[in-house]
């Protein structure tokens, strides 16, 4: 097996995503690659991030929703080594093919990668 199937195997199925003739290429991209990339690595996610959290000296277990969720993005936003990190851990498993999709869109990618994993952080916290 090479590691373009590898890759696709490894994904876990999202059953919401559906696509028609009007759906931009990159929310193709999002539902087909990037939402089940997240969901594989969610849990190095969490791991990365709580231990990140724990060197900052930072607990946020005890706000709300809406308030971890801003903490996280801007965090993500103003801490660069940070946000390479975890959206390399992302790009690390797409193929050569979503690799080159990928940086065709790169700017609009990265923050929608940025917002998935914000969101994700802030519930599993």
């Amino acid at each position: 097996m090479d590691r373009e199937q590898i890759l696709t195997d490894i994904r876990p199925d999202i059953v919401s995503a559906t696509f028609d003739e009007v759906t931009s290429e990159q929310e193709k991209l999002q539902n087909q690659v990037l939402r089940p990339i997240i969901k594989f690595q969610h849990e190095f996610l969490l791991v990365y991030f709580s231990q990140y959290l724990i060197k900052l000296k930072r607990d946020i277990k005890a706000t709300d929703m809406a308030t971890r969720i801003q903490f996280v993005e801007k965090l993500l936003q103003s801490d660069i080594p940070l946000r390479n990190v975890l959206i390399g851990s992302i790009i690390g498993f797409m193929t050569q093919q979503e690799v080159i999709k990928y940086y065709k869109y790169e700017s609009e990618l990265r923050n929608r990668i940025v917002h998935m994993i914000a969101g994700r952080l802030a519930e599993a916290i």
